[in-house]
């Protein structure tokens, strides 16, 4: 049934004050896993809530830093109504990166609560970002990724390499539309005899060369450990 003065939160992060909604709202708001101050008044439809003192931003961007509760306590099964009443998919499937650009949003098992997913590279690089299953020391910290932009026609080198990644790192490429591309690991290529890189020759898992554009990278160790980037192939 269609109700324009009902709300349905889900994923997100409610700060800065304790009023998440006013008395007539809250009997029209329902939702599920959110964060929200431990001192503020969850409306009663809210269910499986986090609550905290700080949600653990990074900084003013709204980013996670690793040890914060809203790390993989979101829910992947959004939903939504269109004008029409289709229930249509309402995961996210790109974030803004800075400056003005987005990228695909990822999810190693289950989404963040917020804005971002934990990982995912400040500056909409390849350099950049990082994750962690809750240690101090990421492990991605000093991954490269080269040559960037990669050319397609007339690289001397036919192959993106990423350097200085764990031993048992893997990483699953997607396009723009959040679609995975192809799936790799720092083992296929320790055994061609490049230990601690991961290769990807551009193509997809068929065998097919990629067309331009830009490609998000998710990163995992054997820990949890995870990195997000972006990879830029041009002609």
């Amino acid at each position: 049934e269609k109700n324009p003065n009902k709300a349905i939160c889900t994923n997100n992060i409610f700060y800065g004050s304790n009023n998440i909604t006013n008395a007539y709202a809250s009997s029209n708001t329902t939702g599920s896993n959110n964060w929200l101050p431990s001192t503020a008044s969850a409306p009663a439809g809210f269910t499986g809530s986090l609550t905290g003192t700080l949600p653990g931003f990074s900084g003013l961007d709204y980013r996670l830093t690793s040890s914060a509760t809203s790390v993989n306590a979101g829910t992947n099964t959004l939903t939504y109504k269109d004008g029409s009443g289709t229930t249509k998919s309402g995961v996210p499937t790109l974030e803004y990166v800075a400056p003005l650009k987005t990228v695909a949003r990822l999810s190693d098992a289950t989404m963040d609560i917020g804005a971002f997913e934990y990982g995912t590279d400040l500056s909409g690089g390849g350099g950049g970002g990082g994750g962690g299953g809750g240690g101090t020391t990421n492990p991605f910290i000093n991954v490269k990724v080269y040559p960037s932009p990669f050319r397609l026609i007339d690289s001397l080198d036919k192959n993106v390499k990423l350097a200085n990644v764990p031993t048992d790192a893997t990483m699953d490429i997607y396009d723009i539309n959040g679609s995975k591309v192809r799936s790799l690991t720092e083992a296929a290529s320790a055994a061609s005899g490049l230990p601690n890189y991961i290769v990807w020759d551009a193509k997809n898992e068929a065998g097919e060369s990629v067309p331009t554009g830009t490609y998000a990278f998710l990163l995992l160790d054997g820990s949890g450990n995870k990195k997000i980037g972006k990879i830029a192939l041009v002609k």
